[in-house]
């Protein structure tokens, strides 16, 4: 009989001690315990379906490549942000905001960004008058600015 029970001590003992070494060390992904950090974007064309469509405009560690062309029409455009390890993301839109504004030739251009938009990393340009401009494209963590995008070009055509 003693040693059933200490057969069974051994055994319940063994069962504790794997579930405790196995909740304690859990794989480790960086992913799951932090939020990603922006270290460039894309900007891609809008789509009716709220997917995105083309990638328009990069910015990565190397620069940007790509550009805005407009005309007097409107043009929707939606941002991803990368992060370092190359992976796309959108930041938590409960905290994150995004700013576009123009940074050269303001006045020949128009940005709009939806009130009450689902997807707030999406925004839309219209050109007022053909020539060229440059915009900014800024990731906002509780109003402070986490990311700043370089002067992204703008061609405008009529």
């Amino acid at each position: 009989m003693k040693k059933n029970i200490s057969l069974r001590v051994i055994y319940t003992l063994a069962i504790v001690i794997t579930t405790f070494f196995a909740a304690c060390s859990s794989p480790t992904d960086d992913h799951d315990h932090e939020e990603e950090e922006a270290v460039g974007f894309k900007v891609y064309s809008a789509t009716s379906l709220g997917v995105p469509g083309q990638l328009v405009v990069e910015q990565s560690l190397s620069g940007v490549t790509g550009n805005f062309t407009i005309s007097g029409e409107l043009s929707s455009y939606t941002v991803v942000f990368v992060s370092e390890d190359g992976d796309e993301f959108v930041p938590d839109l409960a905290e994150h905001t995004i700013d576009v504004t123009a940074s050269e030739n303001g006045t020949n251009i128009t940005i709009t960004r939806p009130e009450a938009s689902v997807q707030n990393m999406d925004f839309g340009l219209q050109g007022v008058q053909g020539s060229s401009a440059k915009l900014t494209i800024t990731l906002k963590h509780q109003g402070s600015a986490e990311f700043v995008s370089k002067a992204l070009p703008v061609t405008i055509n009529f």
